[in-house]
């Protein structure tokens, strides 16, 4: 997971949080709470976060499970929540909406990130997405480009036992 914020002081940071996917829920859940009240009072309004796009039902079930103590303890704080799809931040970045991590990287860094971590660049590119359109107000989303995310490189994806 990945944090970055445009309060003086905050620089992007990550963890990598590891071990039984429960306690890794419980983990973020208690970050995330001790983040938006140390950052409340410094005048936070909005939290954007990259919304989650999975394939295989574990993977599935644990991103949106974060994805739901991230509204929960948003909303619990009194914070506006605001998921951002993966292709569009990728195209306000590079332009293209299936950039690569090292295209991503490239982009943090031309916007004045000075780090080299993939989890961060993402997160800075997000910041940067969130100030040019929600923070300003403007709410235009770049058309994305690239793949769809129902889709892989090969096609369109099928539930189990669809198709013939």
């Amino acid at each position: 997971m990945a944090a970055c914020t445009n309060i003086e002081g905050y620089a992007p940071t990550h963890r990598l949080y590891e071990g039984d996917r429960r306690a890794r829920a419980g983990e973020v859940m208690l970050m995330m709470h001790r983040l938006l009240r140390e950052l409340k009072p410094l005048g936070l309004e909005v939290v954007v976060y990259e919304d989650t796009f999975a394939r295989g039902i574990s993977a599935t079930k644990a991103l949106y499970g974060l994805v739901g103590i991230i509204e929960a303890t948003c909303a619990n704080a009194g914070f506006t929540a605001m998921g951002v799809p993966t292709a569009t931040i990728k195209q306000f970045a590079t332009g293209k909406g299936n950039a690569t991590k090292e295209e991503m990287i490239a982009a943090a860094q031309i916007m004045g990130y000075d780090g080299d971590n993939e989890h961060e660049a993402d997160a800075y590119c997000l910041l940067k997405y969130a100030e040019a359109t929600v923070i300003e107000g403007t709410h235009d989303e770049p058309e994305v480009q690239g793949p769809d995310p129902g889709s892989d490189e090969h096609g369109p994806v099928e539930a189990p036992g669809a198709g013939g």
